[in-house]
């Protein structure tokens, strides 16, 4: 039998119709979709899948169809009411991922009675039953728990026939789920009556409880001991257990390092049974941390010796043994710097811990000593105290010695001066540096010091100055800076005194006396005669500072006399100029040479005559004639320099000015004597002096 439904479906705002024919069939009802060109188009395009639900759907689609039409192949069961057809991608129209649902409500099915009823038949024939406890029911009667309700495996058949549920009979509680024993119990329905039941057991799952391993390390409390439980089904978890398991162990925050068993027992659950699989504690060597370390002192200072610092190793409470718990090494402790201390566990302790600790220097205190020098001597050597070494060590133990110094010099002027001290380097010391003061103290004059180029002096009508040094020495002393002068009785024929007294570096006072005598005349023969000057009784001729005076006076002659003068000088007298003044007319200069003056003049009438020669002096006159230095030759060699012949490689020559003070002077030394430029200096008088024989010149 054939029946035809009227179909509503709602897509794209719009009421679509299609016609679902339902052919009855032994094994449920087909149902076969004839839909038109329009429904199938809009519902399913090529790719799209189809969703079939609603109680009753026992068997979904096969396949993916491209369209709606001739659809067939979706088979229910006899108790359904209503379908629900969805098709998913593809899409529909202008959307493509529009979703169509057809709502299908199927009325009970109807079976072919087996009489028709009519007016020649009004009386139906009496109905048939069978009593289904005869029936057998065919079902799985053992399942695991799942944790959702059982979906009981059962067929029940009556000779052999297929019963339909619903039809033929209905089911009683199949609530099944939890573990434990049901009864699944069908009643007839229709041609049959009774019941017929069957014993359904749900058994309980085993969970595996494992417990956890763990690692302590000595002397820590123990941890919570865990467990992992595997076996858990429909998402359940340890919530469902009526009695969580027990774990212990026999190991304590005390037992010595080695594996321990943990056990795990006493669990229970409704659902399910426990398998237990022991864990294993192990208690590992604890490692000593710097916080169990306690160094009070971490600075020290050098002594010499090896610093050994007090320190404690403790955990918590507990303070641990050396050499039982950990072995302690120091390095590095003997010299100033960084030391090192390394704890190193054993036994029930184990790695290592470094720290360190510091060895400052010593102090050595270095006071330089307080010294004292006179005026123009070297500095003396600067010393200096050092103390503070420890462990008998001395100066052998510094690296580089201090540097002591001070500005005073040999020349530095009377007074104080800082002596500095610094610079010392020692690998473990340190200093402090204590400085001190160089006095120096004015130098004493001693006779010895004072030196007269003569002593003495022609008189002259006024106060004389004899010409002196003062030398410390080879260095010259200035007057008014090194010392001050004073002459007294130094006016007339006599004996004067010169006395130096020190000032500014120097002190003390020297005096001395110097003769005033009269100057002689000086006379020269005439004609071939040469008369020597008259010499004093200190053996030395007068001299004038600016020129050579010959005076021939009173001298009686015959008319047409010649006198001859002659200017010859001997050893140690030098006279150099290109002219002779006069204030007598002389006829002719002979001779005129460096070294003689040959001139003749002829007495015009008898009686006495008077000559006054002026020898003129350009270069160098020398004046002073010491007659006991016969073994040194002085001679000019040109307008401004003197040759000394004579004398050795080191024989001293200095050169004064007229008030005895050092002049500046090139000396050359050749062969055995000496040359004197006087280039450098202005005209006037200068004393040489060669060891103790002194020549004056004069420079014009």
């Amino acid at each position: 039998m054939k029946t035809f439904y009227r179909v509503r479906t709602l897509f794209a705002s719009a009421f679509l119709l299609m016609t679902a024919a339902v052919t009855q069939a032994d094994n449920g009802t087909v149902v076969t979709f004839n839909g038109g060109s329009n429904i199938a188009d809009a519902v399913v395009s090529a790719g799209g899948s189809i969703t079939f639900s609603g109680e009753g759907v026992s068997t979904s689609a096969q396949g993916t169809p491209v369209s709606w039409k001739n659809f067939t192949g979706l088979q229910f069961s006899d108790n359904r009411s209503a379908v629900t057809v969805t098709s998913q991608g593809g899409g529909s129209g202008d959307d493509p991922s529009s979703t169509t649902t057809i709502s299908i409500v199927l009325p009970a099915p109807t079976y072919p009675d087996p009489v028709l009823l009519s007016d020649d038949n009004p009386t139906p024939p009496p109905v048939t039953t069978y009593d289904l406890s005869e029936a057998t029911i065919s079902a799985t009667t053992s399942y695991p728990y799942t944790g959702q309700v059982v979906d009981l495996d059962y067929v029940v058949k009556y000779n052999g026939q297929t019963l339909h549920e619903g039809t033929d009979y209905t089911v009683g509680n199949t609530n099944f789920k939890n573990a434990g024993t049901y009864t699944l119990t069908v009643t007839g329905k229709g041609s049959y009556t009774g019941s017929k039941s069957a014993t359904i057991k749900i058994t309980r799952v085993k969970l595996t409880v494992h417990a956890n391993d763990t690692t302590i390390a000595y002397g820590e409390a123990l941890p919570e001991l865990t467990c992992t439980i595997t076996g858990f089904v429909n998402g359940e978890d340890t919530t469902v257990l009526t009695k969580q398991p027990v774990l212990t162990t026999e190991a304590t925050a005390t037992s010595p390092l080695g594996d321990y068993l943990i056990n795990v027992e006493d669990a229970d659950a409704a659902n399910y049974l426990f398998d237990y699989r022991f864990g294993t504690l192990t208690i590992k060597p604890c490692p000593v941390t710097a916080a169990m370390l306690t160094l009070p002192d971490t600075t020290f200072v050098y002594n010499g010796q090896p610093v050994l610092p007090a320190y404690t190793v403790q955990r918590d409470t507990v303070t641990l043994t050396e050499g039982t718990d950990y072995i302690a090494t120091i390095a590095d402790n003997t010299n100033a710097g960084t030391a090192k201390l390394t704890i190193e566990g054993k036994g029930n302790y184990t790695a290592s811990l470094d720290t360190t600790f510091v060895i400052n220097k010593a102090m050595l205190t270095m006071k330089a000593d307080t010294l004292t020098k006179v005026y123009g001597e070297e500095n003396p050597e600067l010393t200096f105290e050092l103390t503070g070494f420890v462990n008998d060590e001395d100066t052998t133990a510094l690296t580089k010695q201090p540097v002591i110094m001070t500005e005073a010099t040999a020349e530095s002027a009377v007074g104080d001066y800082a002596i500095t001290i610094n610079g010392g380097v020692a690998d473990n010391y340190d200093f402090t540096y204590v400085d001190a003061t160089l006095t120096i103290t004015p130098y004493a004059l001693t006779g010895d010091m004072l030196t007269l180029a003569s002593d003495s002096v022609a008189y002259t009508g006024l106060p004389v100055m004899p010409v002196y040094q003062v030398l410390r020495d080879s260095v010259v002393l200035t007057e008014n800076t090194d010392y001050t002068v004073t002459v007294t009785d130094h006016t007339q024929v006599g004996v004067a005194t010169l006395t130096i007294e020190g000032t500014g570096n120097y002190v003390g006072q020297i005096d001395t006396t110097f003769v005033i005598y009269m100057k002689p005349s000086v006379e020269m023969a005439v004609n071939d005669s040469i008369v020597e000057p008259e010499l004093d009784e200190k053996n030395k001729a007068v001299y004038q500072t600016d020129y050579a005076q010959i005076v021939i006076s009173d001298y009686y002659a015959q008319p047409g006399t010649i006198v001859t003068l002659v200017v010859e000088p001997e050893a140690g007298w030098l006279l150099s100029g290109d002219s002779i003044k006069y204030s007598s007319p002389i006829d002719k200069v002979l001779v005129s040479t460096p070294t003689s003056y040959i001139a003749n003049y002829t007495v015009p009438e008898e009686g006495l005559i008077s000559i006054n020669i002026h020898f003129i002096v350009d270069s160098v006159y020398v004046g002073v004639r010491d007659r006991k230095a016969d073994d040194l030759r002085f001679e000019v060699i040109d307008r401004q320099t003197v040759r000394i012949s004579g004398t050795e490689e080191t024989t001293p020559v200095s050169v004064y000015d007229a008030r005895g003070q050092l002049v500046d002077s090139e000396v050359m030394r050749h062969y055995g004597e000496i040359l004197v430029r006087l280039s450098r200096q202005p005209q006037g008088l200068y004393m040489i002096k060669v060891n103790n024989t002194t020549f004056k010149v004069y420079r014009k």
